[in-house]
């Protein structure tokens, strides 16, 4: 129950998993849709 006093996860170190795990995303999902583009085709 301690965990909740305890800031574990600070605001800084979210956003630092945040960003990179955003752009991640933004270039998987890209990647997806060229696939789907190419296997329509």
């Amino acid at each position: 129950m301690s965990r909740a006093d305890e800031p574990l996860t600070p605001e800084p170190v979210m956003s630092r998993y945040v960003a990179p795990l955003g752009f991640t995303l933004a270039a998987v999902w890209v990647a997806v849709l060229f696939v789907l583009a190419s296997g329509n085709h």
